[in-house]
């Protein structure tokens, strides 16, 4: 996953500091000039060699967890999993989200657009964002692309719904995402598209769910995943739009380990504009 307006999901702070260097005065007296410190560059991080996905744990102190968690995301989804889990309800409301290019992926700013209920707890979106190919697998088998959904509790719990997506017939509701997506860095997108959550995932919610972490440094743990088990369809030429601006930003599956992953169910409320 990326970074959003409230979340701080695509990078981290260097943790290093500048080193102050003196000088020496034409009278061979030293003399010491202090050197204005400046604030330290983000660590570059990316999808592929040294700072690609195998490395990241050894980037920064703060992304140790990409090498060492236990709970570490994404995984590959057996479709024999029948464990049965908790089902969900998303309240959606058709809102304006602002879209742009992280670096590492495009993604749309819409607060406001949904509302999960899961296990007790309401998140609210914060942000969506894609991944070509996808990153979570069925059956070792990855989809064209998977749009991340992250949602927030107002104590900070994260809990994202991923959607995968095949290519088949064109998606209206994508319509806008696609058409902006390779050009969002520039100034010719739009800065604000039409977000229209509810239809913009599958016809059924069933899912898989797990405890998981960021799929982008920092990979913290403690996220909530929702996978929705059906795929929705995106036409090859919206699949090729979204695919432009970042190709192949996809983390490996990682290793489920002793955690539980199970299926259920979910309905959809459409609220009134």
């Amino acid at each position: 996953m990326n970074l959003s307006k409230t979340l701080p999901l695509l990078t981290a702070s260097a943790a290093a500091a500048l080193l102050l260097a003196g000088c020496t005065s034409g009278s061979g007296t030293a003399a010491s000039t202090p050197t204005p410190t400046t604030a330290a560059e983000p660590t570059q991080w990316s999808y592929e060699g040294d700072s690609g996905p195998s490395g990241w744990g050894a980037l920064e102190d703060g992304f140790a967890t990409c090498a060492t968690g236990t709970q570490q995301s994404p995984i590959d989804l057996p479709s024999s999993t029948a464990l049965a889990g908790l089902p969900l309800t998303l309240d959606s409301e058709r809102t304006e989200g602002e879209i742009e290019d992280t670096g590492h992926t495009v993604q749309v700013g819409a607060e406001d657009a949904s509302e999960v209920q899961y296990d007790g707890m309401t998140y609210e979106l914060a942000q969506m964002h894609v991944h070509t190919p996808s990153e979570h697998t069925v059956d070792g088998v990855a989809a064209d692309a998977e749009f991340h959904f992250v949602h927030q509790s107002e104590t900070g719990e994260r809990l994202v719904a991923g959607v995968l997506a095949v290519e088949g017939a064109e998606s209206s509701a994508y319509d806008a995402f696609a058409e902006n997506a390779a050009k969002a860095s520039g100034t010719d997108a739009d800065p604000e598209i039409d977000v229209d959550v509810a239809a913009m995932l599958p016809a059924t919610l069933d899912h898989y769910a797990y405890e998981g972490s960021l799929t982008t440094p920092p990979c913290s743990e403690g996220v909530q995943w929702i996978v929705l088990s059906t795929p929705i369809e995106l036409s090859a030429q919206q699949l090729a739009e979204v695919d432009k601006a970042h190709p192949g930003n996809t983390r490996p599956a990682q290793p489920l380990g002793e955690r539980t992953l199970t299926r259920g169910t979910g309905s959809v409320v459409v609220e009134n504009d």
